[in-house]
Formats: C-alpha cells, sequence, structure tokens
C-alpha cells in the first residue's frame, strides 16, 4: 500500500472521499502519541474535535447526544465486546454521524481491529475504510 499521512486522512476525511469514518489501526503504545497528534492536526484542518474514550466498564464516556464536534476520535473499541450491547449502540451512533456529514476516526489496535472488523457476523464488519499504522508516512 502507498504510504499516507495523517494529514492526508484528514483531507480525504473532510473532502467526503472517505466515508465520512476510518479506522486506524496503531499499536496500544502509540495510541496516545497518534491521537494527541490527530487532535492538534484536527483542530487545524477540520474545525471542533472531540475525543471519546471507550471502557470495557463504563463503555461510552459521552452521551451520545452531546457529541457534535466537526471530528470525532473514538478511542478504546478494542476495550470492548464486539457483539455486545454497547458497540451495537456505538455502531448505529457512528452510521447516524457519518449520513449527517460528521466525520469520525476510530482508533483501535490489531486485536481490536481483528475482532471488530474482520468477523461478519460484528456490528462493525466492513463498516469504515481502514489505514494501518505500517502505512502511516
Amino acid at each position: 500500500m502507498i504510504p499516507i499521512s495523517l494529514e492526508r486522512i484528514l483531507d480525504l476525511l473532510r473532502d467526503d472521499l472517505y466515508s465520512g469514518c476510518v479506522a486506524l489501526v496503531v499499536e496500544a503504545e502509540n495510541r496516545h502519541q497518534v491521537i494527541t497528534l490527530l487532535e492538534k492536526l484536527g483542530n487545524e484542518r477540520c474545525g471542533r474535535v472531540q475525543i471519546m474514550t471507550l471502557d470495557s466498564e463504563t463503555a461510552i464516556d459521552l452521551p451520545l447526544e452531546s457529541i457534535d464536534g466537526d471530528l470525532l476520535l473514538v478511542d478504546g473499541l478494542s476495550k470492548i465486546d464486539p457483539y455486545s450491547q454497547e458497540a451495537y449502540s456505538l455502531r448505529t451512533f457512528l452510521d447516524v454521524r457519518r449520513n449527517t456529514a460528521g466525520k469520525t476516526i476510530i482508533i483501535l489496535d490489531p486485536n481490536g481491529y481483528r475482532s471488530h472488523f474482520s468477523d461478519s457476523n460484528a456490528p462493525f464488519y466492513l463498516f469504515c475504510d481502514f489505514v494501518f499504522e505500517s502505512d502511516l508516512s
């Protein structure tokens, strides 16, 4: 695959060349660094950025109706079960969001990618495009 920069990913999202959502698959130890950079670049290129942190116990840390940023960064999908009610609720919310011009980047580790995006029975199967950390320039 041709290497792509985070800046280019944001530009493609902004210009609607991605489907309004893209999954960024990064190793767990690099996650915070990537989120910090995405937040900074997102504020410059997209406008208002919000971060939604998922957790295995509380699942979604923000009321879904309070999310109205131009760019939403979803962190921690790997921590919730792919078949849980929270996964289905999040998928429904993100479906509505991308159909109303909201832009989203889901940041998850390779194991989370395999369990959520590669299983044809999971709600996120084929949900959006994805970029692996190894393809970033």
